[in-house]
């Protein structure tokens, strides 16, 4: 062979082999595989700031989180995002360790559930649950498949991890037993949070916020909630007190299970029943409440409201009598302070009345328009029934002991 023939030769082999270089990082990543060894992390280089999306897919179900002014779960709706929850979820994956690597071959992958979940021809046992975190741009940050725990019989904790389209598996020092796919599992779920004790009063509705059926109230803060107006039919009917306590008990921790579609609300949303809580502040809350979702029998729809509505100013005693002046200027400078302290603590009750109108606001601004979903046994505690919210008649209970057991 010439010498001019082979000196061609090898730079076409260079150019190729560049080539081939820079299509492999271009489709592959900056996680090099090869190059990650034991008690290194795996996904040290990963830069949180970067990520714009994050999509989890398993077997049966998928999750796509993504970043506009806030997190958002994009398929549900855009409703937000627990960011609280991806947070976790990006500093576990940056911090994970490796422990040891070995290649991954067909047997290995398929013990260790290491097939992309949408893998064909592959038995549900051996697939596995895919992270794509991406930027702005959409493109690929980091591909990870994650496998199957790490066994008991081979130590404690644990996982299986492969970065693709790498075929090395990966032993890492954490767990990634809790992963969800499922959208809703992503939501921010608490919309309220108000405790029992702080609720002055709670009023129940026909739908559209109609006739009042009762109206529950405190006289102040400690006291046991009344009967303020009750429903007809049960005048001279004694309370159940633990009944009545559930009601007021019912935002506390209030959270929901899902959001339905806020463009195309449901028949069976028809919200019959409207219950306003008010609050000492004056905060105010509406929960509206619709039928059970169609299929699921367990879980009904809602929709929640929030306002503000400024108390009557509390009692503060007589402070109409005027100070005596005559035989000196000692009760003239105490009267100036006790007006000076008055106008400040009225400054505060207006300023600190028109930071909860605000809160109220925008609380209601992001609840108005979703309907939302909650489980069955919160439904419950919004009391419809009023037979529930009273003892029974004396007549009653010895008809009830009376009757024969069947």
């Amino acid at each position: 062979m010439k010498s001019k023939t082979f000196i061609i030769l090898l730079v076409i082999c260079a150019v190729l082999g560049g080539i081939a270089y820079w299509q492999f990082n271009k489709e592959g990543r900056s996680q090099t595989a090869q190059n990650v060894e034991m008690g290194e992390e795996l996904l040290g280089d990963l830069s949180a700031n970067d990520i714009a999306s994050i999509r989890i897919s398993g077997p049966e179900n998928s999750v796509i989180l993504e970043k506009t002014t806030v997190w958002e779960v994009e398929n549900r709706f855009g409703y937000p995002a627990d960011f609280s929850k991806i947070a976790d979820l990006v500093k576990k994956l940056r911090s994970v360790t490796v422990g040891r690597s070995f290649s991954g071959t067909g047997d290995a992958r398929s013990r260790l559930s290491l097939y992309p979940p949408d893998a064909e021809d592959v038995a549900e046992e051996a697939k596995g649950t895919r992270i794509v975190l991406a930027n702005s741009a959409g493109e690929s940050l980091s591909d990870i498949l994650v496998g199957a725990p790490r066994e008991a019989s081979a130590g404690t904790g644990g996982h299986y991890l492969m970065l693709l389209p790498d075929t090395a598996v990966y032993l890492v020092d954490k767990s990634f037993r809790n992963m969800e796919t499922q959208p809703e599992a992503w939501l921010v779920k608490e919309l309220v949070d108000a405790a029992a004790a702080d609720i002055r009063e709670v009023r129940y509705k026909t739908a559209g916020g109609g006739e009042t059926v009762y109206t529950l109230r405190r006289a102040e803060k400690g006291a046991a909630p009344a009967f303020q107006t009750r429903p007809q039919g049960f005048e001279g009917r004694e309370a159940m007190p633990s009944t009545i306590n559930a009601l007021y008990g019912a935002l506390s921790g209030f959270q929901i299970e899902d959001v339905a579609d806020p463009a195309h609300q449901p028949a069976e949303a028809s919200f019959a029943h409207v219950f306003e809580f008010r609050l000492f502040d004056g905060t105010g809350y509406a929960i509206s409440l619709g039928d059970a979702v169609p299929g699921s029998e367990d879980r009904y729809y809602v929709n929640v409201r929030a306002g503000y509505v400024a108390p009557p100013e509390e009692e503060t005693g007589s402070e109409s009598g005027e100070a005596e002046t005559e035989g000196g200027g000692d009760d003239i400078d105490a009267q100036k302070k006790a007006e000076e302290a008055k106008k400040k603590a009225e400054e505060d009750r207006r300023r600190k009345q028109a930071e909860l109108k605000e809160t109220a606001l925008k609380l209601d601004e992001r609840l108005r328009d979703w309907i939302y979903i909650i489980p069955e046994w919160r439904y419950d505690k919004f009391e419809t029934d009023c037979d529930a919210l009273f003892e029974e008649l004396p007549a009653e209970a010895e008809a009830a002991e009376a009757a024969p057991d069947n």
